[in-house]
């Protein structure tokens, strides 16, 4: 017979059994399933709804090296969070992907097979500094991750310390390796090709900003997520350019607009960046600037000021004086409707434009981003000394400026009205029976036949190919009925009146500038939420600007003496409650 203290333990190892069973159970449905509670302003430890789309979305395995020094960071204090933090990051994102991301840790410490496998995969092993029981110490390691996608050549993702920006750099991977058609990004040229071509630029032809040159680090970081190449305006601009950048104006000859006008006719999307400003590479003084394509810009809605922008609002020199002329745009006076400039907190332009929009009909027009009310603008004469320059005196000069302009719609060609330039180049589809008509042009005998065969799908002769190293310019009038786009389909220009906020040494000091264009450019193209997450992790979370300073010590001393004192109350609460049940039992006893 079974007595009751057996009967007890029975029922204690039953108990410890079942709550076993539910431990288990409870973790292997939490492999798939995250809940955790965030209370970040932007939620900074939870992945962003961009990149669980993005996992969500995977139709083949990925796979992820983990090159990871583990025993080296356990041994310093400083560094001993590394792998914990980025074994949690990488365990929700397998699990987010269900079953078709694999993660695979691999430790180089005292393996030299494994460092040797990081260094070819394209990892560098760094140095940090930690500290000893006695003295400082300075070690190597690995902290990088390798990923493979279906035969495509490896993404590799050098993890910086602290790893705050990890998820966007595994995220911009991941799109590459997946995304099925590379989205190319073309940055406008006007240097001469060599041979004829180079002729019709004479010595005029330059670039005032070089890709390669003070533009490599837009470039290098573009290229992350696009391809990226320069495209001279001497010829048709590719058809593969989903966007292109128009960042040097100045001697645009008539050849080069008509073929940026085609580009746009054919529904390619533009990103304008002038000013009406340039500086005397001699004289090292501002003077406005005489080679505007002034026309062609108005053609389809806007115009770039002769001016330059200066705002109270703007970055401080290193001795503290106000830089005027490097004024900065804020969130609150961007378009809050428009999904290009969303979650930006500011950018900085420096030697800057204003611009006005004119759409024509059947574009509309909108302005992305203002200065604040406290900007002004120079005209005729132009001061840049941060020493003497002075806000004016008079009320009625400030005014809030257009920076930032987008332009939507069906654009008329800038040469619909107008003769063609000598020696272009058309395209090498013929025109079709509905080119003739629509250009009020009459078939000649013979041609109603090729067009007949045209519109029939035949493939048209194919031009001999052309020399790369000395193209051949086509003779003035080759094309007698040249075939040309007069209208677009709906698509974009984005005008911003400056080109030098992109240049390296200013990108350096101001990341903010290559996050806002690179929003911008990810926006116009594939569209993607991945420049959300970007955003969310460029600005560091930090107390409120509109705070009061008794709000800022509130905030501050409550984060720090607030949850244990809800614990102390917490716990004498408990303690009050028990003493009185227990009370209460007694009595009834």
């Amino acid at each position: 017979m079974t007595t009751a203290p057996q009967r007890r333990r029975r029922s204690f190892a039953l108990c410890v059994l079942l709550v076993a069973a539910n431990l288990v159970l409870l973790n292997w449905i939490a492999l798939g399933r995250f809940t955790r509670v965030d209370l970040t302003r932007d939620r900074l430890f939870t992945l962003h709804g961009a990149t669980r789309e993005l996992l969500a979305g995977l139709d083949d395995l990925v796979t992820m090296r983990v090159f990871m020094s583990e025993k080296k960071f356990r041994e310093q204090a400083a560094y001993a969070s590394i792998p914990r933090e980025i074994h949690d990051l990488l365990d929700e994102y397998a699990a987010r992907a269900r079953g078709k991301l694999l993660v695979e840790y691999l430790d180089p410490s005292d393996d030299s097979e494994r460092r040797l496998e990081a260094s070819t995969a394209g990892l560098h092993e760094r140095t940090l500094q930690g500290f000893g029981a006695e003295s400082l110490v300075v070690f190597t390691c690995y902290l990088g991750i390798v990923l493979s996608y279906g035969g495509k050549p490896d993404q590799v993702v050098e993890i910086s310390y602290p790893p705050e920006t990890l998820e966007y750099a595994l995220d911009l991977a991941i799109a590459r390796l997946t995304q099925r058609e590379m989205i190319t990004i073309g940055f406008n040229s006007i240097r001469p090709r060599a041979g004829a071509a180079a002729r019709a630029y004479g010595a005029e032809g330059f670039d005032e900003h070089d890709l390669e040159g003070d533009y490599q680090t837009v470039k290098q970081n573009l290229a992350r997520q696009f391809e990226v190449e320069r495209v001279v305006l001497d010829r048709e601009v590719p058809a593969h350019i989903d966007l292109l950048v128009v960042h040097n104006v100045q001697h645009l000859n008539d050849q080069a607009q008509f073929y940026l006008d085609q580009y746009l006719m054919h529904g390619g999307k533009l990103v304008v960046l002038a000013e009406g400003i340039e500086r005397n590479r001699q004289l090292s003084v501002l003077a406005a600037r005489p080679a505007l394509p002034d026309a062609l810009f108005a053609r389809y809605g806007f115009t770039i000021k002769r001016n330059l922008v200066l705002d109270q609002q703007c970055a401080p020199s290193g001795q503290g004086l106000p830089l005027y002329f490097i004024p900065e745009l804020i969130e609150s006076h961007f378009d809050p409707e428009s999904a290009l400039m969303s979650g930006l907190k500011s950018f900085y332009l420096v030697e800057a434009s204003a611009i006005e929009l004119n759409p024509p009909g059947g574009v509309d027009a909108l302005v992305l981003a203002r200065t604040t009310p406290g900007a002004w603008a120079q005209e005729g004469f132009f001061d840049t000394d941060a020493r003497t320059l002075k806000p004016p005196a008079r009320l009625d000069e400030y005014r809030q400026l257009d920076m930032v302009g987008l332009l939507y719609g069906e654009f008329t060609s800038f040469y619909s009205d107008r003769a063609l330039p000598e020696g272009v180049t058309t395209s090498d589809r013929g025109p079709t029976r509905a080119d003739f008509e629509r250009q009020g042009l009459s078939l000649e005998e013979g041609e109603g036949e090729e067009v007949a065969e045209e519109e029939q799908g035949e493939e048209p002769a194919q031009a001999p190919p052309e020399d790369p190293e000395e193209p051949e310019a086509e003779p003035p009038g080759a094309a007698s009925v040249p075939f040309i786009r007069e209208k677009s389909p709906p698509t974009t220009i984005v005008v911003i009146g400056n080109s030098r906020f992109l240049c390296n040494d200013f990108l350096r000091s101001v990341p903010a500038n290559l996050q806002f264009f690179w929003t911008l450019v990810d926006r116009l193209t594939v569209g993607s939420r991945l420049s959300e997450v970007r955003n969310r992790s460029a600005a560091p979370p930090s107390i409120r600007a509109d705070l009061s300073p008794a709000d800022k010590r509130l905030v501050k001393y409550g984060g720090m003496l607030g949850m244990p004192l809800v614990v102390l109350v917490l716990g004498m609460l408990l303690l009050v409650l028990r003493r009185a049940r227990n009370v209460t039992v007694q009595v009834e006893r």
